[in-house]
């Protein structure tokens, strides 16, 4: 009696690894052929073509033959980081790319994500790049390109930057750059920021606060927060409180 219940608890064991590593072989499936097969490289470049362009995640879920919930957290992701912009809301909204894609062949297809690749891309595109070309030329995810930049973006070796339209662009340190090189794109970028930011404050009485540039340049707050200082610190600002105590930087010059 014991060796026959013995003998069916090794039978039900059986059993249950067998419909686990069926069901589990199952759902590689569906991981590998969504990601191996269907790239962030792929989707963007069916929004850039004509047939592409402002689809909606059924019709793009229709035309890589993923499911619709599966193809919305591919979107969720690109959108999120700003390699894609998206029109309308609710339940039927449209996408297309911030930009369009190069039309040159991609130089750098799945190779490894390193500095001197960065630096080679960054040189190709005049120190100024955005992640959906990043992406074009190498291949490689959001996800990963994002997990990339992180520790460069830490240590200031890129910045990212974002402008008037809240298209973000990745600037290579000025030390990092070919020395041969003319292009400027870092002071021009910032350039650029520092008058949109004086403009801002002109147009609101004068003054700007952190908050607002967090929601208008859809910036890091710490971000927002050294990008005022250094304009105070030129004297450009100056930091006062308003009437709740809050802090605000206040234009020195009209």
């Amino acid at each position: 009696m014991a060796g026959f219940i013995l003998l069916s608890i090794f039978i039900m064991l059986a059993i249950s690894l067998t419909i686990f590593a069926v069901v589990y072989h199952k759902k590689g499936k569906t991981i590998s052929r969504e990601t191996a097969y269907i790239s962030d490289r792929d989707i963007l470049l069916y929004l850039n073509s004509r047939s592409g362009n402002f689809s909606t995640p059924q019709e793009l879920a229709t035309h890589f033959g993923l499911p619709k919930s599966s193809m919305k957290r591919r979107i969720s992701m690109l959108l999120h980081r700003l390699a894609i912009r998206q029109y309308g809301s609710g339940v039927t909204p449209n996408y297309t790319l911030r930009g369009p894609l190069p039309e040159h062949p991609s130089s750098h297809l799945s190779a490894e994500l390193n500095l001197d690749l960065l630096k080679s891309l960054f040189e190709k595109y005049d120190y100024k790049i955005s992640s959906a070309q990043i992406i074009y030329e190498t291949g490689h995810s959001i996800l990963d390109i994002t997990k990339f930049l992180k520790p460069y973006m830490a240590n200031k070796t890129i910045r990212r930057v974002q402008d008037i339209y809240s298209d973000r662009w990745y600037i290579l340190a000025t030390e990092y750059r070919n020395p041969t090189s003319t292009t400027d794109a870092i002071s021009a970028s910032e350039d650029k920021l520092e008058l949109e930011v004086l403009e801002f404050a002109r147009l609101h009485n004068g003054k700007i606060t952190i908050e607002d540039l967090v929601r208008e340049k859809h910036m890091e707050r710490n971000e927002a927060k050294l990008t005022l200082e250094e304009l105070q610190g030129r004297e450009l600002l100056q930091l006062a409180l308003d009437d709740l105590g809050r802090p605000e930087f206040i234009l020195t010059s009209p």
